[in-house]
């Protein structure tokens, strides 16, 4: 499916965007300039009155992978959000991020998700007021009809739970990650034809019945082909419900986040314009940061734990990395590899070792396995451990990867983390559904 973002902003003007970093005293302070409008926040970092715009913009990104948080200068009142197919709450933290960054204060109101774990991380650092351990597709009864003037609501959606419907009316943004699996390059048994895609169009659904200004969805790009259509068909019913609309397919390392990590984005707002993605991307575009600027001493402070157990590996993977490290080479080759392998294959990044000056590959839920991906360490012999893959998806060190109830085990935190979108680059997305609210 091919869709023109143009035609939706071809008659808009876009604002000039900038990001500039000042030194006061032992504070770092960042001004995020969108057209007329100044946003200020601050860090209490140390700094050399010499460094460079890029070299203060590392420093405040290390500062804040360190678990230290920023102070807003202004005070603007509250984003309350929602967020759906929620997970652990990246996109959450995203929305967090871009709200401070805007002088708001940021209040998580629903997360909503299936999956046990990715729900109880999320409730332990966003607090939502409500949480729900259920389908979006139980939460709202919709219908859509399509004519000649595409899809629309054959009524206006309505919430079915009554503790959900307290919220109308009252929420700012929406949030989502509808499941990835069945558009995922990665899935080549239920690729682009997978009735998990339909999930996609609960979002507008929820959007309208509980009449929220501002969604942000987030996925693979392999969504804009599914069989079902289902991004031109959530495309028509935002327009049909009165909504604006852009989106775009955009790569964290274009960000300078150090990971090479593609994500398709659609952003609605009504009652005001979204910024354009296009235009952000060229405004806050930067060379990507290597993996080493993540990984460089990022277990040196931090206690054992969970988060920084190395895993055990099998003798015939544990000669595998040996082999890597002893003739300081990146891929293996077919004659180190499992018999199936040693004919040829179509994955060379598999059992291969991450390189310390480049951004990493994109992280997969099974980046504890030197067999599932390019996971070894750059430097060690062993694979990147969850607080090093934490901090490659833009999660704190200061996040908490475990559950109120319970504890959460390492390969489920491992899922959570490998499927999560990076906060950096979800901030980016919610810029653009809330810099112009009014």
């Amino acid at each position: 499916m091919s869709i023109d973002n143009s035609k939706l902003f071809e008659t808009l003007e876009s604002p000039i965007i900038t990001k500039t970093y000042s030194i006061e005293e032992q504070t770092l302070n960042r001004c995020i300039s969108i057209g007329q409008n100044k946003y200020e926040s601050s860090r209490n970092i140390n700094v050399d009155s010499n460094a460079s715009q890029m070299e203060l913009d590392d420093l405040w990104w290390i500062d804040y992978l360190k678990g230290f948080e920023e102070t807003t200068q202004s005070h603007k009142g509250f984003i309350r959000s929602v967020d759906l197919f929620c997970g652990p709450g990246g996109l959450s933290l995203g929305a967090k991020l871009a709200a401070n960054a805007l002088g708001y204060e940021f209040s998580s109101e629903l997360a909503v998700d299936i999956n046990k774990d990715g729900l109880g991380i999320h409730q332990a650092n966003h607090t939502p007021r409500y949480s729900e351990l259920e389908s979006v597709a139980n939460l709202v009864n919709y219908k859509i009809n399509k004519d000649d003037f595409g899809a629309r609501f054959e009524y206006e959606p309505t919430i079915t739970s009554s503790k959900i419907l307290k919220l109308r009316g009252s929420i700012d943004l929406i949030t989502a990650g509808p499941p990835c699996q069945g558009h995922s390059t990665f899935n080549n048994h239920t690729r682009f034809n997978d009735p998990r895609n339909l999930l996609y169009l609960t979002v507008p659904a929820m959007a309208v019945a509980l009449k929220v200004p501002a969604v942000v969805i987030e996925n693979v790009p392999g969504v804009t082909a599914s069989r079902e259509g289902v991004v031109k068909t959530t495309i028509q019913l935002f327009l049909n419900s009165g909504y604006e609309v852009t989106f775009k397919v955009m790569n964290a390392s274009s960000f300078g986040w150090p990971q090479n990590r593609k994500r398709f984005f659609l952003i609605a707002t009504k009652g005001w314009e979204p910024l354009s993605l296009k235009t952000l991307e060229s405004s806050f575009n930067r060379p990507p940061r290597p993996v080493s600027w993540a990984l460089n001493n990022a277990l040196s402070n931090e206690e054992s734990s969970i988060m920084t157990e190395i895993p055990e590996y099998s003798k015939v993977n544990m000669d595998r990395i040996n082999f890597l490290h002893d003739n300081d080479i990146d891929n293996l080759p077919n004659s180190e590899r499992p018999d199936c392998h040693k004919g040829g294959n179509s994955y060379p990044s598999v059992y291969g070792r991450m390189r310390w000056d480049q951004p990493s590959p994109t992280l997969t839920t099974g980046f504890l396995s030197p067999g599932r991906g390019r996971y070894v360490h750059p430097n060690e012999r062993r694979t990147i451990v969850l607080r090093e893959a934490a901090r490659i998806q833009g999660f704190p060190d200061n996040y908490i990867f475990s559950s109120t109830e319970k504890p959460i085990g390492r390969v489920a935190i491992a899922k959570a983390i490998g499927e999560a979108v990076p906060a950096p680059l979800g901030m980016i997305a919610v810029l653009s559904a809330l810099a112009n609210k009014k």
